[in-house]
């Protein structure tokens, strides 16, 4: 599974964004307008309306990435339920 995802996510603008095809499933970026104490810098979104549309904050990049394939592992089984 890792190899698809390695050709399906793209960097913009510096938001890392995963694709099904042209489908934009998920991304994360670092949030610029949470407060100087907030741990949590990386956000989470979907842009599927079958998910939330802010998966959550993140301390790390790898947190928000993990969560991010989750969603595309979850939008792929309601495809195929």
């Amino acid at each position: 599974m890792n190899g698809v995802f390695n050709k399906n996510v793209k960097t913009v603008n510096g938001s890392t964004i995963f694709f099904i095809g042209k489908v934009r499933i998920a991304g994360y970026f670092y949030n610029g307008l949470s407060s100087k104490d907030d741990v949590k810098k990386y956000q989470a979104v979907s842009y599927v309306p079958s998910l939330k549309d802010i998966l959550g904050n993140f301390e790390t990049e790898a947190e928000a990435e993990r969560i991010c394939k989750k969603a595309v592992e979850v939008f792929i089984s309601q495809l195929y339920s």
